[in-house]
């Protein structure tokens, strides 16, 4: 991978409030902005690769996710954010998520009043088999975000660091260890309210994890080089765990029909 390719931070805007990763708001080359996690967060650069294979799964399943992707963040930087925010972070390669404020878009963290009027809400049981199957450890109405502006409103899900194992590693994961997530049980409406998601979840292959992985700088955000095999094993192995842990589930969705 040729840094000339990968984007770019170019300025740096400001710490995004809370967190325990300190993340921090960047301009990308592209013009966009980003929210990024880096190397030597307090939370551990672990995170980051958590974080990033955990934005591709939510792709795949059709979870609304902030696209998530790779930049560079040069020294100069660093040593500014560093010093703006007494923090201790490292250059490289990071973690960067598209940042969803704008001049016309409000965000707020969501509830359940937010939810019920979100126009991708349909989208939710999507959410609940992407957390189920990355065992999402730290789920909250905090890391899902609600925007809105004059013309819709949309969730959004966020925050994925404690995920996929945290700094156990991913070898560590089990099948076994999948179980339900059910923020907000009360969107999961219908006969088959699982059916497109379920079908989602089939779907995934083992090519399009090992292509979402090979951009990943294992090295450099303390992965094991033989961790990414157990990775794949997992995710392929728990499809049909998650699927049969969340019918089972099925008593605890009041408007599961």
């Amino acid at each position: 991978m040729q840094l000339p390719d990968l984007l770019k931070a170019v300025a740096y805007i400001k710490a995004m409030n809370g967190g325990g990763s300190r993340a921090q708001l960047v301009l990308g080359s592209d013009d966009e902005y980003y929210v990024i996690k880096l190397i030597g967060n307090p939370q551990g650069t672990r995170i980051l690769a958590n974080e990033y294979m955990t934005g591709k799964v939510a792709k795949l399943l059709n979870v609304p996710c902030p696209e998530t992707t790779i930049m560079v963040v040069d020294e100069t930087m660093i040593q500014h954010m560093n010093g703006t925010c007494g923090t201790q972070f490292g250059p490289g390669l990071q973690h960067a998520m598209a940042y969803l404020g704008g001049e016309t878009i409000r965000v707020f963290p969501s509830n359940l009043d937010l939810m019920t009027k979100a126009s991708n809400v349909d989208k939710w049981p999507n959410a609940i088999i992407f957390d189920t199957l990355v065992q999402n450890e730290d789920l909250g109405d905090r890391h899902i975000l609600v925007a809105v502006d004059d013309n819709d409103t949309k969730f959004w899900h966020i925050d994925h660091g404690h995920t996929l194992g945290v700094t156990q590693g991913w070898a560590s994961l089990r099948p076994e260890k999948v179980a339900v997530r059910n923020l907000y049980p009360s969107l999961v409406k219908g006969e088959e309210p699982f059916k497109d998601a379920f079908e989602r979840l089939n779907a995934i292959s083992k090519d399009a994890i090992e292509a979402a992985l090979q951009p990943c700088p294992l090295d450099e955000w303390g992965v094991a080089s033989s961790e990414p095999e157990g990775l794949v094993s997992y995710l392929m192995s728990a499809r049909s765990k998650v699927q049969e842990s969340i019918i089972a589930s099925k008593g605890n969705w009041p408007n599961w029909k």
